[in-house]
């Protein structure tokens, strides 16, 4: 048996529909093994409805509940659960207008909705990392506290060095060690590391330079169960129309996911594909 374990997660179910279709093949295809699931998103009962039975069993072995608190430029927004209320583009702004309590609220809220549509989340993760207290206003009590009622993961590495290899200013570095600190007292599960490419289509440039940054981060994944996210997609004339040549990394992720030379690589480290941490 491997020592190294590996979610392989492909985020933002609901996003559009032909990207929930995309995460249905790829789930019965087993290139992913977890998805996140946006339950804001006005299409998930459609898309949900649209998967096969082996694609929706597999999505709920991996599903993550993906906490969205501010919708995306480009795009018609979304509506908070608890709220209803229409959210901003601005991720910082709409940290910013949650304290733990109405976050908590809001958490219950789309866990809620997910259930009520036959699925029953597994862990939390964060749209645009909004409980993270990127902008200052961490919301990882709240995140924190749900899980550990209903023995749920979080997306909290323990280690961020594959994610921040520059490393992390000191204030975020010391809330980082807190939250994790504090997971492990409420008995929350936690990946090791998380891994993604965090550059721009235009910064990556191309496809192959994109896989070479995946095959290089194989090597480097420790002992334990890490999670390793892509927002993998098809292009769709509504992605077009909406997002043009940036959705091009959305595309080129869902390549790589397909990619011989990616499975050749998987199977050449001898990492176990799991569901979950």
């Amino acid at each position: 048996m491997s020592k190294r374990k590996l979610v392989i997660t492909a985020d933002d179910f609901g996003y559009d529909t032909e990207s929930s279709k995309f995460i249905g093949h790829l789930l019965e295809q087993n290139l992913v093994t977890a998805t996140t699931l946006m339950a804001v998103a006005d299409e998930l009962p459609a898309d949900l409805s649209a998967l096969t039975p082996p694609q929706l069993e597999k999505l709920r072995a991996g599903a993550g509940l993906h906490v969205t608190l501010n919708s995306d430029k480009g795009r018609p927004a979304w509506r908070s659960v608890s709220r209803e209320t229409e959210m901003t583009t601005d991720a910082a702004a709409a940290e910013r207008s949650y304290d733990d309590a109405s976050a908590y609220q809001e958490i219950g809220a789309q866990y809620g909705k997910l259930s009520a549509l036959g699925v029953e989340a597994v862990r939390l993760d964060s749209h645009c990392g909004t409980l993270y207290g990127l902008a200052g206003n961490p919301l990882l009590g709240a995140a924190l506290q749900f899980c550990a009622e209903r023995g749920l993961g979080l997306r909290l590495p323990r280690s961020l060095d594959l994610y921040f290899p520059q490393g992390l200013p000191d204030p975020l570095a010391a809330a980082h060690a807190q939250g994790v600190a504090a997971a492990d007292q409420l008995g929350v599960p936690l990946p090791e590391v998380m891994v993604t490419n965090q550059w721009s289509t235009a910064e990556i440039g191309s496809y192959d330079r994109l896989l070479e940054y995946y095959l290089s981060v194989l090597p480097r994944l420790p002992e334990g169960t890490s999670e390793l996210f892509m927002h993998p997609s098809v292009a769709s004339p509504w992605a077009r129309e909406h997002f043009g040549v940036d959705w091009d990394k959305r595309v080129w992720e869902g390549q790589v996911l397909q990619d011989q030379r990616w499975l050749d690589a998987l199977a050449a480290e001898d990492i176990e594909l799991v569901a979950k941490w």
